[in-house]
């Protein structure tokens, strides 16, 4: 990365004259030393041509910043250098607050273009990886409907001959018929678990979101999955040590779901005569953490990133059959973020574990919980808005580090630049009637952003960060979640139109 660092000399008195045009923030710089342009269009066409014509809207950003007399000026550009060269870079300087500081001023410009190119890549790689990823998605969904009604109708025919008075089995056949049903559930739960997995990953897993009391589904929950803990002798221990009447905004199926893997799996991987707690806290940031603690075989640490992972098993191992489809920890993870909560987990090899979830309370107006009336009906987009509010989400729960705020920044800016521009060509296309005022909202949002940042980068406080998560919660609310869902009248009956489009821009 090259990192160039020159002064600019000015002579404020002799060369610059700074005025601010009516109708908006355009600045029209005369140079006394050198002949005038004849007018503002001459002279930015000397800076287009000179530097490109991206330079023209940065030379703006830079005047306006000085006469706005703000401590630091940061902007990513593309532009040309004076030996012909295209490059991306990072402008930074310090604006001038007096009129002597402009006799020297320290503009530091680092060369970003080898990063803005592999970012480039990246994006193209994603939007492939994106395609395979939905084609898997439509084609696991698929064979899971094919295979689920042979299955079904030969757990159907296995239960009728061990019913059937007329023809009883023996012994013998009653033990091969209980193997095909044993085989076949197993089968038939597998099955629903791709199915499920196929569902979250294309997007096409619906939501029932409802007031659900926790206490009443962690009851029921435990009631479901004693028989298994019976089996081998272990105890499980009811902790819900919260009021009988919190309260979750949430899809009560999901959320049974969720805790019901957990449960088996503290039993499945759990000693003979173990162990099974099931606790329960509020958190300070308006949240509900149940934790599900084993006394099981424990993951090792190397372990420890591949939990989460499709078809990872906790423990496998060819001399340890234990039943499992590898695929419930994943299905688990991907449906708590979809209701906007979180999942971890602490253990110690030869221990145990403690895996716990958090959801947002029905109290907890900071949290917004991702559901079908907020889709504009192009998937695409709903894809992004989806993201946003995951995003959200995440810095408003995870604990402060500069770091993470850091990414939260880039991850804004980089779904600006790629959803901004979709989403205009998608209202082109729908010759959406309120278009010219969703662009000067996009603007104002990018320009609001670029000075948040400019703030975060100058001094990273985290009193900084409350305000921030303010400002773009209304954002999203009042853009995303109301404007934008106009957006869905517009779409119907021209997907193939939107598609081609928004394939034109890749």
């Amino acid at each position: 990365m090259l990192i160039v660092i020159y002064l600019l000399y000015v002579k404020l008195s002799e060369t610059i004259h700074i005025n601010r045009l009516l109708g908006g923030r355009h600045l029209f710089l005369l140079n006394k030393a050198e002949k005038s342009p004849q007018s503002e269009a001459d002279f930015f066409h000397h800076i287009g041509n000179t530097f490109g014509p991206h330079m023209i809207d940065v030379f703006i950003d830079e005047l306006c910043a000085m006469w706005d007399k703000k401590d630091l000026y940061r902007s990513e550009a593309a532009f040309r250098s004076l030996d012909g060269r295209e490059i991306d870079a990072i402008i930074t300087f310090r604006v001038p607050q007096k009129a002597e500081d402009y006799k020297a001023l320290a503009v530091s410009i680092i060369d970003i273009t080898d990063r803005k190119q592999a970012e480039d890549a990246l994006h193209v790689a994603l939007i492939e990886a994106d395609r395979s990823n939905q084609a898997k998605s439509q084609f696991l969904e698929s064979m899971s409907h094919e295979l689920r009604t042979p299955l079904n109708a030969i757990l159907g025919f296995a239960q009728i001959m061990q019913i059937n008075k007329k023809s009883p089995l023996t012994p013998e056949q009653n033990e091969h018929v209980e193997c095909i049903l044993s085989g076949g559930n197993h089968l038939l739960d597998l099955v629903n678990e791709v199915l499920d997995l196929a569902k979250i990953e294309a997007d096409q897993l619906d939501l029932s979101l409802e007031d659900v009391n926790a206490y009443d589904v962690v009851t029921e929950c435990l009631t479901l999955i004693a028989p298994l803990g019976e089996q081998r002798d272990i105890l499980i221990f009811n902790e819900f040590n919260q009021p009988h009447d919190i309260i979750l905004r949430t899809d009560k199926l999901r959320f049974k779901q969720v805790l019901i893997n957990l449960l088996s799996n503290a039993i499945k991987y759990n000693k003979d005569d173990g162990t099974v707690h099931i606790r329960s806290e509020i958190t300070e940031k308006g949240f509900l953490r149940v934790s599900v603690i084993d006394t099981g075989i424990g993951i090792h640490v190397k372990d420890r990133e591949k939990v989460f992972q499709m078809f990872h098993r906790i423990g496998a191992d060819s001399m340890k059959s234990r039943e499992g489809t590898g695929i419930g920890l994943t299905v688990t993870k991907l449906l708590i973020e979809r209701m906007a909560g979180f999942i971890d987990f602490e253990s110690k090899l030869g221990t145990g574990s403690c895996f716990w979830i958090e959801l947002p309370l029905a109290s907890n107006e900071k949290i917004i919980v991702w559901d079908d009336q907020m889709r504009v009906g192009v998937d695409s987009i709903d894809r992004d808005h989806q993201y946003l509010v995951s995003l959200l989400n995440r810095i408003t729960h995870e604990d402060f580090d500069e770091r993470k705020f850091d990414t939260f920044f880039q991850d804004l800016n980089n779904y600006t630049q790629h959803h901004f521009p979709q989403e205009e060509v998608v209202m082109e296309t729908c010759r959406y009637p309120d278009i010219e005022n969703h662009r000067v909202h996009h603007l104002d949002f990018i320009s609001q952003l670029k000075d948040r940042e400019n703030k975060w980068y100058k001094n990273k406080n985290s009193a900084f960060i409350p305000d921030f998560q303010e400002e773009i919660r209304a954002w999203l609310y009042n853009q995303v979640l109301t404007n934008d869902a106009d957006l869905a009248q517009y779409t119907k009956g021209k997907e193939m139109e939107i598609r081609l489009a928004l394939e034109s821009l890749e």
